[in-house]
């Protein structure tokens, strides 16, 4: 039997996925003791409008600037400390409220990229070439098949570089599709075609196998998460994280964010429904993983204007928020500098916090070494705690 590389890929469970396998990092010791921590982002992908998800209470720069979206303070919920939040982050109040969830505000990149390509790009390298989850894997030394994982067709920007990325949109369709009796032959004539490769491509070959092998040694999902795209990919991380095979580092894209018009009201509207399936699908995730050493973020890559625009939306702006929850974190919280709502850059949310300081705090909490992992990153602003 003969296999052509197309075919390999396609067995490998996609050609998307198996392209994402790249070869391994070289192995270090691990940069702190205890059990491994593993850090999950939400890629909100489109510029989330942290201006919907959390305000000021009876700002009236902010009602002024949106009369049609805004959310009012009448229906919104306090978060302490002057501010409060959309409804439909409801789920997650309860685990804000007892600590287990922070919130960060005015937090972007430190320079002005309206660009969703360009800022995507800048907030998932933080400052290196590669991409920053890469980093932090190679930093821990970790080297298993299934170390770092994206719930999607392909690595997004932050697992690039020399690492043991896997990119799979679902973990059943990270299998051989054989038919009954096949494996056997496959898997002779998969070490065949590459038995006299090039090391990198020999490496990728064997790391894809080790992988469908680990992925069929998963139980099934169990947690109550919402049916939707993001809750399911959430299942399926900690299905890996429960199984305990090595995962350091996991993503999964969330997009609709990029919403220049018919943003909708408080009450229905494709931001409620964004929101809503966040906080839902955070909330299920943070219950569900309990006290393993697990950290969860999400990232965007940039927030929206602060004025509304002629089509019931908000074009690029600046800072946005992003929402942290992790053993130690600093929860119940809203953290950062405040810039206020009448001093704008660019129409948009001036940047207090540069989102590196905040990676640098979970990469350390993580057992990575935030200089390696983050260079130029500015110290942090206290949203994990520091061991008594």
């Amino acid at each position: 039997m003969t296999l052509s590389r197309r075919r390999f890929l396609a067995l490998a469970g996609g050609t998307a996925t198996a392209t994402a396998l790249q070869v391994a990092a070289p192995r270090f010791a691990f940069a702190a003791a205890g059990a491994p921590s593993t850090i999950v982002v939400l890629n909100l992908r489109g510029g989330m409008d942290g201006l919907s998800a959390v305000h000021p209470g009876g700002d009236a720069a902010y009602h002024d600037g949106r009369p049609n979206i805004a959310v009012a303070d009448r229906t919104s919920r306090d978060l302490g400390g002057g501010f409060v939040a959309h409804p439909a982050l409801d789920p997650l109040l309860d685990l804000y409220r007892s600590g287990h969830v922070a919130i960060v505000h005015a937090v972007g990149l430190p320079e002005a990229v309206r660009s969703h390509f360009a800022a995507t790009t800048a907030v998932e390298r933080a400052g290196g070439t590669s991409g920053w989850l890469t980093r932090h894997v190679a930093s821990v030394g970790a080297a298993d098949p299934l170390a770092a994982l994206s719930m999607r067709g392909g690595l997004p920007e932050s697992l690039r570089g020399p690492s043991t990325g896997v990119a799979v949109p679902s973990l059943d369709r990270l299998r051989l599709a054989t038919r009954p009796g096949e494996d056997r032959h496959v898997r002779a004539a998969l070490d065949g075609l590459y038995a006299g490769a090039p090391a990198e491509l020999q490496a990728a070959a064997r790391r894809a196998l080790a992988a469908v092998d680990t992925v069929a040694r998963i139980g099934p999902a169990a947690g109550d998460y919402p049916t939707d795209l993001l809750g399911r990919h959430l299942s399926e991380v900690v299905r890996v994280i429960k199984a305990d095979v090595g995962l350091r580092a996991a993503t999964i894209d969330v997009g609709g964010w990029d919403l220049h018009d018919g943003m909708g009201r408080v009450d229905a509207g494709p931001q409620r429904a964004l929101l809503s399936s966040l906080a839902a699908g955070l909330a299920a995730f943070v219950a569900d993983v309990g006290n393993r050493p697990v950290w969860v973020l999400t990232l965007t890559e940039f927030g929206r204007q602060l004025r509304e625009n002629g089509s019931g939306g908000a074009d690029h702006g600046r800072a946005s928020c992003m929402f942290v929850a992790g053993p130690g974190v600093a929860g119940g919280k809203v953290h950062g500098t405040w810039p206020g709502l009448t001093a704008l850059d660019g129409g948009g949310l001036r940047v207090t916090t540069d989102v590196r300081s905040v990676l640098g705090e979970v990469v350390a909490a993580a057992g990575g070494k935030p200089g390696a992992v983050l260079p130029g990153a500015p110290a942090g602003i206290g949203v994990v705690r520091r061991p008594s």
